[in-house]
């Protein structure tokens, strides 16, 4: 888990968006007359829970700095709590135990999420995309990019395991039919 430079006005760019939602939801007539006339209901909130924190995780396990103090706090508190436990002398000495485990645990999760994330977005790659000029997505929320079953199709050409309805075995069910040396159960 390495440590990954959120850059400032990314740091910022988050408060000012839950700021700006906020302001847009306070300005509505049927939040103002829930809230009995308040035009900053909703941000005077939001302020009261102080600024928003950025938890964010980069496609090569890294974190932001925000995510690393959280690291720390949890870390501190685990070791003050069990450092008995687990047979250390002291805190200061679980410390160290908590933060290898912690750091192993919490960047294998990262890496293994964002593969994860890669392979089922596979089936998008080559899918002919949508029309310029043509809205996102229309009132009925239908993706006008593809009717569902070009997409279906499109999905098969590729391989997609999703897209075949459980023909083939998704990755994350692969150690459900698999033994431990990677033959199916039962051979």
């Amino acid at each position: 888990m390495a440590r990954a430079a959120l850059s400032p006005t990314g740091r910022t760019c988050v408060q000012r968006d839950y700021e700006a939602r906020a302001a847009a939801l306070d300005a509505k007539p049927h939040v103002q007359a829930w809230n009995n006339g308040s035009r900053d209901a909703v941000s005077s909130v939001l302020r009261s829970f102080g600024t928003v924190r950025s938890l964010v995780v980069g496609a090569y396990a890294e974190a932001s700095d925000d995510l690393h103090q959280l690291f720390d706090c949890v870390v501190e508190s685990a070791s003050k709590q069990h450092w008995r436990r687990i047979g250390a002398r002291r805190a200061r000495e679980a410390r160290s135990y908590f933060a290898t485990t912690l750091r192993r645990a919490w960047g294998v999760h990262f890496a293994r999420e964002f593969a994860r994330h890669r392979l089922r977005r596979v089936v998008c790659v080559g899918a002919p995309r949508r029309q310029p000029g043509r809205p996102l997505a229309t009132a009925d929320g239908d993706w006008p990019a593809l009717s569902a079953g070009e997409f279906a199709a499109h999905a098969l050409r590729v391989g997609g395991a999703w897209a075949a309805r459980g023909r083939v075995a998704r990755p994350a069910d692969e150690h459900r039919t698999r033994g431990s040396l990677g033959r199916s159960v039962g051979s």
